[in-house]
């Protein structure tokens, strides 16, 4: 064998996080929390992003929340009123 200065180690891969995706669950759990039917969300990043983070937040916590998109807006609906009239 040759001396190497690199070696492998086996270890589990450690969980993701970033300040982003704690934003997000924070955001949705605050929404959930509330007695607001419907919210808009504002922010600096693009709707895609902040959609695909909301939805992953929502869906990693079980919450009965939807996100919907209208003309480039992100908004969160609690799942009781979004199967009425705001569909």
């Amino acid at each position: 064998m040759t001396d190497r200065k690199l070696k492998l180690v086996p270890a589990p891969l450690p969980p993701r996080t970033s300040r982003a995706t704690s934003e997000y669950a924070e955001m949705a759990r605050e929404f959930a929390g509330s007695d607001h039917e419907s919210a808009k969300v504002e922010g600096n990043a693009k709707p895609s992003t902040i959609v695909s983070g909301l939805k992953k937040a929502i869906a990693d916590l079980s919450l009965p929340i939807r996100v919907v998109t209208r003309s480039d807006e992100v908004y969160l609906i609690k799942e009781e009123v979004s199967q009425g009239s705001h569909m």
